[in-house]
């Protein structure tokens, strides 16, 4: 099986295919039904990953197999073994359920809870509120959470930390590295007591077939420190972040 849908090559910038996968909807060119993947019912595939599932999808029920989710799945995780992409048999995550959380403006450090990752910030122009807010997100692969392992902290406990006032920084960069492989932000450590200092908390997306592939988008648009709320695209999470005096950025991407 493995072999004959291993004859599929794409790669990132090849027009996206949205296939319905919800329950009780029809695949684009199959009439196979799969299950959820999160609320809405849709999620973006390469054309080569949508065919993939197809022709796994079909091989199941040609096989009088009954779970053919299940089949699509080890079917999966048999090319990755080969060393397929994973755009090339997988569709891009979903993000969704998206929480807000309070934090002190000044002073602290906050970890998105329950395997969330950041979507969002907020930052009040009223002088008189004291309390900033981010927004954590659970990303979903084929209807399960999409965990984030191995959370760090950048830069590292003893190195010296950013300064909120002029820093950029993306999760996963390193020095001398290319092609970098990103991380997501999940968390930001702050204090402007006498030294306004920033650090990044940040995590490997991993879901049931292994680590995932973390791809970064453009800059944001200018956000205007005095006060703004950010949000990332549709199914995209925070990467990273830039400050330059009163102007902040961020960097959003996808999972896949």
């Amino acid at each position: 099986m493995a072999h004959a849908l291993s004859r599929l090559r794409v790669s990132f910038g090849t027009p996206i295919v949205l296939i319905g996968i919800c329950a009780g909807t029809a695949l684009a060119g199959d009439a196979v039904k799969a299950s959820g993947n999160a609320a809405d019912g849709t999620q973006q595939m390469l054309p080569a990953a949508a065919a993939f599932r197809n022709a796994a999808l079909q091989q199941a029920r040609q096989k009088g197999v009954a779970d053919v989710e299940a089949y699509y799945r080890d079917a999966v995780k048999t090319a990755l073994k080969e060393g397929r992409a994973r755009n090339e048999v997988l569709g891009q995550a979903t993000v969704a359920d998206p929480k807000s959380y309070n934090v002190n403006e000044n002073d602290h450090s906050f970890v998105c809870p329950d395997n969330r990752v950041l979507t969002g910030a907020w930052v009040s122009s009223d002088s008189a509120v004291k309390e900033d807010k981010y927004t954590c997100s659970t990303v979903y692969q084929l209807g399960e959470v999409v965990e984030m392992k191995d959370v760090t902290v950048t830069p590292r406990d003893g190195e010296t930390a950013f300064d909120d006032s002029d820093y950029a920084h993306k999760c996963g960069e390193r020095p001398g590295e290319d092609p970098v492989k990103y991380r997501v932000m999940v968390g930001r450590y702050y204090w402007d007591t006498d030294t306004d200092r920033t650090r990044h908390h940040c995590a490997i997306p991993q879901d049931q077939f292994g680590e995932a592939q973390v791809v970064l988008h453009d800059r944001s648009p200018r956000q205007d420190e005095d006060g703004y709320e950010f949000t990332c695209p549709t199914n995209e999470v925070i990467i990273g972040r830039e400050r330059r005096d009163d102007d902040v950025y961020y960097w959003c991407g996808q999972i896949w």
